[in-house]
């Protein structure tokens, strides 16, 4: 199981948050497991009302057996705690009110990712 918080930000055209995550692994002595924690620090500037340009890092630790780290595959082979910095940016393009795609590229452990999203804001708020 695992506990996290979130401290966000809204300013007029960015916005900011940092996170942080700490999982309690169950272990075995055939799977032995450790803790995990996870930092993130993200922002977003909203240079018009259609386009958003984000960045955010992540860093964890932990949680690791056969070679997984917190955010999937680690590529250092190691047991027993494995450490990871992932570096994600791109643009959002807001489509309509309630309808954001997001497009970017994720940097972590020497792999790129190209990175395609949608979100969808029920708005219950408004």
């Amino acid at each position: 199981f695992g506990a996290g918080a979130i401290l966000s930000w809204e300013f007029r055209t960015w916005d900011a948050q940092i996170g942080a995550a700490y999982t309690f692994a169950g272990s075995s002595q055939a799977e032995p497991m450790t803790n995990a924690y996870e930092l993130s620090v993200a922002a977003e500037w909203h240079p018009g009302p259609r386009l958003d340009v984000f960045a955010e890092v992540v860093a964890g630790h932990g949680g690791t057996s056969g070679g997984f780290g917190v955010g999937g595959p680690s590529l250092s082979g190691s047991s027993g705690g494995g450490n990871e910095i992932e570096l994600t940016t791109g643009l959002a393009e807001h489509l309509t009110r309630h309808f954001k795609l997001e497009q970017g590229i994720t940097y972590s452990d020497a792999t790129v990712l190209f990175v395609l999203g949608w979100e969808y804001d029920f708005g219950f708020a408004d």
